[in-house]
């Protein structure tokens, strides 16, 4: 809950807009007949307004909290530490 003053967490705050966003953009849909389920022509400019939203922030996440794990990659000492054959 927001109060007056407060400071918010920016990655807290980008997964409440996310959120926010997917609940509002599942009450439209395409209705048929080129209108929106809330009656709106298509494209619903709210839809709209909730896809921007969610990418904005979204990108904003992904750029804290990557979701692949890159291995570590260690550059083999130079010289005779040649790791020996199984076999």
């Amino acid at each position: 809950m927001w109060t007056e003053g407060a400071e918010a967490d920016p990655i807290e705050l980008a997964h409440r807009q996310v959120a926010a966003a997917a609940a509002m953009l599942a009450q439209h849909r395409p209705a048929g007949g080129g209108l929106c389920s809330c009656t709106r022509q298509l494209p619903c400019s709210v839809a709209l307004a909730c896809v921007r939203v969610s990418e904005r922030h979204s990108r904003l996440l992904g750029l804290t909290h990557p979701t692949i794990v890159l291995p570590v990659v260690r550059a083999q000492p130079s010289g005779g530490d040649e790791v020996p054959a199984q076999g």
